[in-house]
């Protein structure tokens, strides 16, 4: 087996870049009936929650051409911090890798905005 074989599965379906990514950054997406299996299908990609629930249900069941087409990179680099928790391991890495997106840092206990005691 070789090394890119671990790299097929999740990765394979994504864009080649992120800037690839040209679905609307505001507005309401309908979709496909391949994705909802009788659920909601309209998301206003305006707000956050609808949004979040719509992207996480493209990157982990849509085909290329779902992505390209549904998927904002704009809003997806921004959404990444909240976003990355709501996918499988495979497909979190798949992005950070493949379309460079970013987890957050690592904040240690005492960057927490607490101030000295005393």
């Amino acid at each position: 087996m070789g090394l890119s074989a671990g790299f097929s599965g999740d990765a394979g379906r994504l864009p080649r870049r992120l800037d690839d990514l040209g679905g609307p950054y505001q507005g309401v997406v309908v979709l496909p009936i391949h994705l909802t299996w009788g659920g909601v299908r309209d998301f206003d990609v305006g707000s956050e929650r609808p949004r979040l629930q719509l992207y996480s249900i493209v990157l982990s069941q849509g085909r290329p051409g779902d992505m390209v087409r549904l998927l904002n990179a704009r809003r997806l680099a921004e959404d990444w911090p909240q976003l990355r928790v709501l996918l499988s391991r495979g497909m979190r890495r798949a992005c950070e890798r493949k379309l460079g997106l970013r987890a957050p840092a690592v904040r240690s206990h005492s960057a927490r905005g607490r101030g000295p005691r005393g």
